[in-house]
C-alpha cells in the first residue's frame, strides 16, 4: 500500500494535489523503514505512520533519528502500556492510542501515565459519541473514526428554497421524459444557477468552448454530467462551508466518484453515473445535517437507486458495499468485496486516488466564491 502512494506521489498529480495541502499518514513496517525508499518523500507532506510490528532494533533506531533529523514526522500507531516502542520516543511527534482496543479506565489510566512524555496524542478508534467524550477528556488533541463519518442530522433544520429547488431540478434531468427546454426554463428561475451551470460548461472538463444559452450548455454537458454537477452543488450548498463541513463535503464526493470508478471497472451492465448518485446520496446527509430520508422524499429516484442507499439491497448495493468498505485496516474485506466484482483489489486503491484528486479539483470551483 505504502509503495502504490509513493508511486502516486512521485509519478501522479502528487501528494499536495491529493490532500488538498494536508499530510498523508503513511503505514510504515520495519522492513520499509530501513529500505531508505522514504527518502524521496516531502517531510512537509507526510506523517510516516510506525506500525505496532516495528522493533525497535539498532537499524530502526537509527533510521528514526535519521528521518526526525530531516524533518519527517513520526507517529507510534496504536500505542500500547508496555510497548516495546516506546524506545523510539526521542523521535517521536505524535502518539496514536486505538480507542476500541481498550477499556475507559485503562484508556485513563495510560493517557495520564505517558503525559509526562508531552507528546500530542491521537485518538483512532472512535465509534461513537461517548469514545469522542472520553478522548477529549483525556487531552487527545487529534482525532479518528467512524464516528466522524456518520451523519449527524439536525432535525429542526429545513432545505432552503435554492436547495429545494436543486433538488426538484436533479430529480427532472434523471426523468427521461422530462425535456431540455423544461430543464432550461428551471434553470433560468435561478440566476445563480444559470452562472454556475454556464461556468462548468466552460470548463476543461467539457472543452474550452464558447456556450451560448442554458440551452446549449446542457447539450454539451449532457444530462449524466449535469446532474454530477448539480449534486456536486447541492452538497455544497450549506452557507459557511468550512471546516469539518468542508471535509464532510469532500468525503462525500470521493465516495461518489469511487462509486462510479468502480462501476466502470465491474462487469455490472450499470451506467456508472447512476452509482455516482447512488454513493452521493448515501452521505449528502451529513453535509445538508438532515436525514438521507428527508432528502430522499423530495426527489424521485428509482426504487434500485432507494433500495441501495436507503437499505444497502440490490443490484447497486455490491458497488457500494466495496466503497464503505475500502479501509487499508481491514483490507480482507476490501478484498472479498472487490473480487465478488471481478476488480483486482489493487485497483480500488487506485482509483481512490482518482477519486480524491477528481473530488480536490472540484472543490475551488463548487466552494469557492
Amino acid at each position: 500500500m505504502a509503495s502504490r502512494l509513493i508511486t502516486h506521489a512521485l509519478f501522479g498529480p502528487g501528494l499536495k494535489a491529493t490532500t488538498g495541502g494536508t499530510r498523508a499518514f503513511f503505514d510504515v513496517n520495519g522492513s520499509f523503514l530501513i529500505s531508505g525508499v522514504l527518502d524521496v518523500l516531502n517531510p512537509e507532506e507526510v506523517l510516516l505512520e510506525l506500525t505496532p510490528k516495528v522493533e525497535p532494533t539498532v537499524a530502526v533506531t537509527t533510521e528514526c533519528q535519521r528521518l526526525a533529523q530531516q524533518g519527517f514526522r513520526l507517529v507510534l500507531d496504536d500505542y500500547q502500556p508496555n510497548d516495546p516502542r516506546a524506545d523510539l520516543m526521542p523521535w517521536i511527534s505524535i502518539i496514536k492510542i486505538n480507542m476500541g482496543a481498550h477499556s475507559s479506565d485503562v484508556i485513563r489510566a495510560f493517557t495520564q501515565s505517558i503525559k509526562d512524555l508531552d507528546r500530542p496524542m491521537l485518538a483512532s478508534g472512535i465509534a461513537d459519541s461517548e469514545a469522542r467524550d472520553l478522548a477529549e477528556d483525556c487531552g487527545f488533541g487529534y482525532f479518528q473514526g467512524a464516528f466522524f463519518e456518520k451523519a449527524q442530522p439536525i432535525h429542526s433544520q429545513d432545505l432552503s428554497v435554492h436547495q429545494t429547488h436543486l433538488l426538484e431540478l436533479l430529480g427532472k434531468v434523471h426523468r427521461v421524459q422530462v425535456p431540455t427546454d423544461e430543464l432550461v426554463e428551471a434553470v433560468h428561475h435561478d440566476p445563480g444557477l444559470t452562472y454556475k451551470i454556464l461556468q462548468m460548461a466552460n470548463t476543461a472538463v467539457f472543452g474550452t468552448r464558447r456556450i451560448e444559452s442554458v440551452n446549449h450548455a446542457i447539450n454539451v454537458m449532457g444530462r449524466d454530467a449535469l446532474g454530477r454537477w448539480l449534486a456536486l452543488l447541492l452538497a455544497a450548498s450549506q452557507r459557511n462551508l468550512t471546516g469539518s463541513g468542508r471535509e464532510v463535503f469532500k468525503a462525500t464526493h470521493v465516495t461518489a466518484r469511487l462509486c462510479e470508478l468502480l462501476t466502470e471497472d465491474s462487469a455490472l451492465d450499470i451506467p456508472p453515473a447512476t452509482l455516482f448518485l447512488a454513493g452521493l446520496f448515501g452521505g449528502i446527509g451529513r453535509a445538508l445535517g438532515l436525514s438521507t430520508e428527508v432528502i430522499l422524499e423530495k426527489i424521485s429516484l428509482s426504487v434500485p437507486l432507494e433500495d441501495a442507499i436507503l437499505r444497502g439491497e440490490g443490484p447497486y448495493a455490491p458497488i457500494l458495499d466495496l466503497v464503505h468498505s475500502y479501509n487499508p485496516e481491514n483490507w480482507a474485506s476490501v478484498e472479498q468485496h472487490a473480487d465478488n466484482l471481478g476488480i483486482p483489489p489493487y485497483r480500488v486503491t487506485e482509483r481512490y486516488l482518482e477519486a480524491i484528486t477528481w473530488t480536490q479539483e472540484r472543490e475551488a470551483l463548487l466552494l469557492d466564491d
